[in-house]
């Protein structure tokens, strides 16, 4: 199987002035554009590596992040944290061109079966094996170490369901290239991309096993398949949320009941640079779980919190607010996963604070409407600006 994914609609470019995140903002403004990832742009790899893969060794890592990568990693994180802590309205207003709220359009689970995603068939997504995310991901320090169950739900007791959503019919009778579906009149064509997650409703916990979006799976198709037939909802933070919120229906819990959310095997290497300065600038020269904790507010968890492997995550906390409110990440523990060797991260989730300060004076640069793809992986823009109070 396959393992792959890809992200939806909407703009967001907000000025970081020292009101909003003094600890992210430079002597100029900075316009940070948070639009979340989708064709034509194609989306980073954030998929996992297979665990029988190449370990994370000292002499494989990639060079500690470059200033650029660092400023804009550091920057969007620190955009995504100041969002979770406002309401619907006030990121809203952040959005190119402004929205009355930053709410995503996609709410349930009939969007995602509109945009032709299929709930992988479960007897092929190892269950059956309630060892894997011990054995096989290294889970097992960081499951065990927050009291949380690291088995499968199907022997053992476990309480954790692995779940791929794939955008191709797996039962059809034609291969992906092949497989086309109609919204609103229009054709579009299957990717064949793929998000393969553990869902652990009972106790809160989301895990991303692998993903790769729509515009890199696409890039496999063939006929090559044009922009005006890409999927609008593809992103990571909108299928993981409708399979979360389904998931927790379907087994009788809260969707609010959101803890931890868990990135593992980490193979991006705008990511691994960036964890590796984070490292530098600790003194920590790795280790197993509890591994390194970085706090809300430090440039530390910014920068993290900004990277490929996390961005998603933040998207899906701040689009999803009508649920969940100002949830917010917390912390994020940094560490090797256990046997594999590669970098894994925790973020924990915390309900919302009391109520949240108000918008500050912002200036917000006009773009052109029209429907357009988020982008959750890149695009950080810095521009000298004058801004007239609001």
């Amino acid at each position: 199987m396959q393992i792959i994914g890809f992200l939806g609609p909407a703009v967001l470019v907000v000025t970081v002035a020292g009101d909003i995140c003094q600890k992210c903002s430079s002597e100029d403004a900075a316009s940070v554009n948070l639009k979340i990832p989708g064709a034509p742009d194609a989306d980073p790899f954030v998929v996992a590596s297979k665990p029988d893969e190449v370990f994370v060794a000292a002499g494989k890592w990639p060079r500690p992040a470059t200033d650029e990568v660092w400023d804009s990693c550091k920057q969007k994180g620190c955009l995504i944290e100041w969002s979770m802590h406002h309401n619907n309205d006030q990121v809203g207003l952040c959005f190119l061109p402004p929205q009355i709220s930053a709410e995503s359009p996609f709410q349930t689970w009939e969007d995602l079966t509109t945009w032709y995603w299929h709930e992988y068939p479960e007897d092929k997504m190892g269950n059956d094996d309630d060892n894997q995310l011990r054995d096989d991901w290294g889970l097992d320090g960081a499951l065990d170490g927050l009291g949380l169950s690291s088995y499968t739900y199907l022997r053992k007791g476990g309480k954790n369901r692995i779940l791929g959503m794939a955008h191709v019919d797996p039962y059809g009778s034609s291969m992906a290239d092949h497989q086309t579906y109609q919204v609103d009149g229009q054709t579009y064509r299957a990717t064949d991309a793929d998000y393969t997650m553990s869902f652990n409703t009972e106790e809160g916990v989301i895990i991303g096993l692998s993903r790769e979006g729509p515009a890199t799976s696409a890039l496999r198709r063939n006929p090559s398949i044009p922009a005006a037939q890409m999927p609008i909802l593809h992103q990571f933070s909108d299928v993981g949320w409708l399979t979360w919120q389904e998931m927790t229906n379907r087994d009788g819990h809260d969707a609010k009941n959101l803890r931890y959310l868990i990135s593992v095997s980490i193979e991006n290497q705008k990511t691994l640079s960036v964890c590796r300065r984070v490292f530098i600038n600790n003194r920590w020269k790795g280790g197993p779980w509890p591994g390194l904790t970085l706090k809300a507010g430090m440039d530390d968890f910014n920068a993290i919190l900004g990277t490929p492997n996390m961005q998603g995550y933040g998207y899906m906390l701040i689009q999803h607010k009508a649920k969940l409110g100002n949830m917010y990440i917390s912390k994020i523990q940094v560490f090797a996963c256990t046997g594999t060797r590669k970098v894994c991260i925790v973020a924990h989730v915390s309900q919302p604070r009391s109520a949240p300060a108000s918008v500050p004076d912002q200036g917000v640069e006009k773009q052109p409407s029209g429907r357009a793809r988020r982008d959750e992986n890149h695009n950080l823009v810095r521009s000298h600006k004058i801004f007239a109070k609001l």
